[in-house]
């Protein structure tokens, strides 16, 4: 995801999606805080009720992520994390 203008958003696949192909979308990977809702994608990595990064650890954000995470977020979490600094 790319984009300094924060009403635009661009996705850029890591791999050919196939047509009718579902796409899931990690939702900590760039909310801080979000209401959670009940996700029913299936995805092996689903959190099931996502509310966004800050109830998560890091390692949790990287691993389920694919350690693709939004600069803001990793600021968020290293402010929460390393509180001194």
């Amino acid at each position: 995801m790319s984009s300094s203008d924060k009403a635009e958003r661009n996705l850029r696949a890591l791999r050919d999606i196939q047509p009718g192909e579902e796409l899931t979308y990690f939702y900590p990977s760039t909310e801080w805080h979000m209401d959670g809702f009940q996700c029913w994608c299936g995805e092996k990595n689903c959190l099931g009720w996502p509310r966004g990064s800050q109830v998560l650890s890091r390692a949790e954000i990287v691993e389920r992520g694919r350690g693709l995470i939004n600069t803001h977020i990793s600021i968020l979490l290293d402010r929460r994390d390393n509180p001194r600094n």
